[in-house]
């Protein structure tokens, strides 16, 4: 989890549905309500992960669809947007 301002996110692995996915949830009013997105949907991608930020950047990194292997992607927009 990372925060600022008013905005809190987090990453998570969802395996609700057949095609499991690290999502990315977002708050923008400290927790009341959250929307998620996809970042990566393959196989067993992120079912360890962990965000850090650097201003206005934030990176996501997890774990690779093949074992041993750590991911990454960034956000320029503090999470509003992801580069793949």
């Amino acid at each position: 989890m990372i925060k600022k301002d008013n905005k809190i996110l987090i990453s998570y692995y969802d395996y609700s549905n057949f095609f499991q996915s690290l999502k990315i949830a977002t708050s923008t009013d400290y927790g009341s309500s959250w929307s998620s997105q996809i970042v990566d949907q393959h196989d067993t991608s992120g079912w360890s992960s962990g965000l850090v930020n650097n201003g206005d950047e934030v990176l996501v990194f997890y774990s690779g669809r093949a074992y041993n292997t750590v991911k990454a992607n960034k956000s320029s927009d503090w999470g509003s947007n992801w580069l793949w």
